[in-house]
């Protein structure tokens, strides 16, 4: 089963058209799946008003006047040597509605091609004018949603999909997520497992418990299990992790013992000291000598040769002058 988002758009009729009728041929698509909300919309069992659906889901849409294009369009395709049920069909239908939020929504079968496959037309603006559903990045959301239905029902899998699922995880979202476990297990803050998944969501990371743990990036929508990202990430791991740094910190406070005012006070003027001397190691000044290049010396060192030089000059001129006389 492959699932693929066609896109969205700004009104229903025109989809809704295609999937059930055809222009030359009539009736094109088998209605296999409606939400409870569309109900009026149907002249029997089977048959649908497509006007009046079209009506009933631009209604809706209109509640929120923001949402510019409020129809999704949705496509699950099959291998051509598939052919599922149409009450298979109904169920992944509401199953996808109920996963992505949809409360407004119509599924339609097509088996005029070498592949069966159904449409799925939903609006993102539930009876509340609120969009109830998120399409950033949902591809992987709907790659993992269609491998979780070939497990439920027993379907040909997508192997080739789903190798691409796993590379794209491991690559894009898998270090992420480690890396914010292991900050978040560092935190003086976190003392158990429901703390850790309180720090998570602060970065955007929703976490879910049970016999393991599923780890949520809320910005894709991909999920992965806590096993999958490495033995220190299973549920149990994190726990003995995050135990192992409470009493890390707990040893820490009773066994190692805090410096008194005196100590920190006689280390505060070792770091004024330090600090002098840095600062009159700056101060040095360089000078160049013929014989030895560049020499260290500090000011007063250099007043006391300059000093010196002139004397030894000026015994120089005395004795000079002694001479001549």
């Amino acid at each position: 089963m492959i699932g693929k988002k066609v896109g969205r758009s700004s009104g229903f009729k025109g989809r809704i058209e295609y999937c059930i009728n055809d222009k030359q041929e009539g009736i094109r698509g088998e209605l296999v799946g409606i939400s409870d909300s569309l109900q009026m919309a149907m002249n029997s069992e089977t048959e649908i008003n497509t006007s009046m659906a079209n009506e009933m889901m631009q209604s809706q849409a209109n509640l929120n006047s923001r949402v510019k294009k409020p129809c999704w369009h949705q496509i699950f395709s099959f291998p051509h040597n598939e052919r599922p049920s149409n009450e298979i069909l109904a169920t992944i239908s509401e199953e996808f509605a109920e996963e992505f939020g949809f409360n407004q929504w119509l599924s339609v079968k097509h088996d005029d091609k070498q592949h069966l496959h159904i449409h799925f037309i939903g609006n993102i603006v539930d009876e509340n004018g609120k969009v109830s559903v998120k399409d950033s990045n949902d591809h992987y959301r709907i790659v993992d949603f269609a491998h979780k239905m070939e497990e439920k029902h027993h379907l040909i899998p997508t192997e080739g999909i789903r190798e691409d699922k796993k590379d794209s995880l491991k690559n894009d979202y898998a270090q992420k997520i480690k890396k914010f476990i292991d900050l978040g297990i560092q935190n003086p803050k976190v003392k158990n497992l429901e703390d850790l998944q309180k720090s998570l969501i602060k970065v955007g990371i929703k976490s879910f418990t049970g016999r393991g743990i599923t780890f949520v990036d809320k910005s894709t929508g991909v999920k992965t299990k806590g096993s999958d990202l490495g033995r220190d990430y299973s549920k149990q791991k994190i726990e003995e992790r995050i135990q192992e740094q409470v009493q890390i910190r707990q040893f820490e406070s009773e066994h190692i013992p805090k410096k008194s005012e005196d100590e920190l006070k006689e280390e505060s003027q070792g770091n004024l000291l330090k600090e002098k001397e840095q600062f009159e190691k700056a101060n040095t000044l360089k000078i160049k000598t013929p014989q030895s290049g560049h020499a260290n010396v500090n000011d007063a060192e250099l007043a006391k040769d300059i000093r010196s030089k002139e004397e030894k000059k000026k015994d120089q001129q005395r004795r000079m002058g002694g001479m001549s006389l």
